[in-house]
């Protein structure tokens, strides 16, 4: 059991937040015995830019989980990995990662955010290698002990991919794969 973000702040989390509600979790052990405290939504830059932090989390995510780990408890993380932005930097700087409707533009996964975002294409072997480093990044940079995934159907959405013959399943098979490289075994992924 934990303590997740979500469900009373929303996108308006910030890294003051988190602290205050970890510091009133922490005092109160026999009260609230949560295991997880869990950040989600409001973290980063742009969906999809997940590295990127925005000016709500001065400290950085490292600094979070290590003050999670600190007060007893193991950190979680939310990231949308199969999902980018139009606004993100992602998605402007590798336009070859995503999948394509007939037209060649972008296949809509979603209008969320603000914003269109598109499904990351994971048969693409560059596109795959970021979103096992991304989560590399998340696990062993920054020290989460587990990571939820959301919108996972970004990763089995039709479209035309950079590898032609893989079905709907195979492309989120491999995402999925992506993924679990970059947490490595011994971690927790809740979808």
């Amino acid at each position: 059991s934990g303590w997740c973000s979500w469900y009373y702040y929303f996108q308006g989390i910030s890294e003051a937040e988190v602290l205050a509600n970890l510091d009133y979790i922490a005092a109160d052990r026999a009260g609230l015995p949560f295991e997880y405290v869990q950040i989600d939504d409001g973290y980063q830059s742009e969906i999809g830019d997940w590295l990127t932090l925005n000016e709500k989390f001065p400290g950085g995510m490292k600094a979070l989980a290590d003050a999670v780990h600190e007060r007893g408890f193991k950190a979680g993380l939310w990231v949308a990995p199969f999902l980018a932005g139009a606004k993100s930097r992602v998605f402007q700087e590798h336009p070859d990662w995503f999948v394509k409707f007939s037209t060649g533009a972008p296949a809509i996964a979603t209008m969320n955010w603000g914003q269109l975002c598109f499904a990351l294409d994971t048969t693409n072997p560059d596109c795959a290698a970021w979103l096992t480093k991304v989560f590399e990044t998340v696990c062993d940079e920054w020290g989460y002990d587990y990571v939820k995934i959301d919108f996972l159907y970004g990763a089995a959405l039709a479209g035309r991919r950079h590898d032609p013959a893989a079905t709907r399943i195979h492309a989120y098979r491999a995402a999925l794969d992506a993924v679990r490289r970059g947490v490595g075994e011994h971690r927790f992924i809740l979808g």
